[in-house]
């Protein structure tokens, strides 16, 4: 089993707060969904000192770029030294919607590669995260300790479920 590290644990526990917020504030849709958990994960990164772009998010550093959320470390000159983290939602229910933002994230030069996506069930949920992992291994340009974590919320259950997966 893969150690979870510090931004990782940080993010597991925003993400659990978000199905007890929804309900409280009686959200409807993705939408409100998407826009909490892309503020509250730039406003960790700008804790961390991290530039960050959030596609359709608040006081961003730049407007949307390639992922829905990116942090980034500049150098004095702003040019981009490397790429902490990158992720990506998707709310919709079929494999394809999912798996056509995750291809992003196999792309990334990026520690920490974060999918967010919804599921029917527990089961459902798990198997697309088989699903996932298997594309990792498929790309010929993933390198050993690439790092994803995956994030199901189980609309069964209002709650999510969360995996860490390390190439090895």
């Amino acid at each position: 089993m893969r150690q979870y590290d510090a931004i990782e644990k940080q993010i597991i526990k925003i993400l659990k707060t978000i199905p007890k917020e929804s309900s409280r504030l009686k959200w409807s849709g993705a939408r409100p969904w998407t826009r909490q958990i892309k503020n509250k994960i730039c406003k960790l990164g700008k804790k961390d000192r991290y530039c960050y772009v959030c596609a359709s998010g608040d006081n961003t550093d730049w407007e949307e770029w390639l992922y829905d959320v990116t942090w980034l470390k500049l150098d004095r000159n702003k040019s981009i030294r490397y790429s902490s983290l990158v992720l990506e939602c998707e709310w919709g229910n079929a494999y394809e919607e999912i798996y056509n933002d995750f291809a992003k994230l196999l792309l990334a030069r990026a520690q920490h590669r974060i999918m967010i996506f919804e599921g029917k069930s527990k089961d459902d949920i798990l198997n697309i995260m088989r699903k996932l992992k298997k594309e990792t291994t498929n790309f010929r340009d993933s390198t050993p300790k690439d790092r994803y974590l995956f994030a199901g919320y189980d609309n069964s259950r209002n709650t999510f479920e969360f995996d860490l997966f390390v190439l090895p």
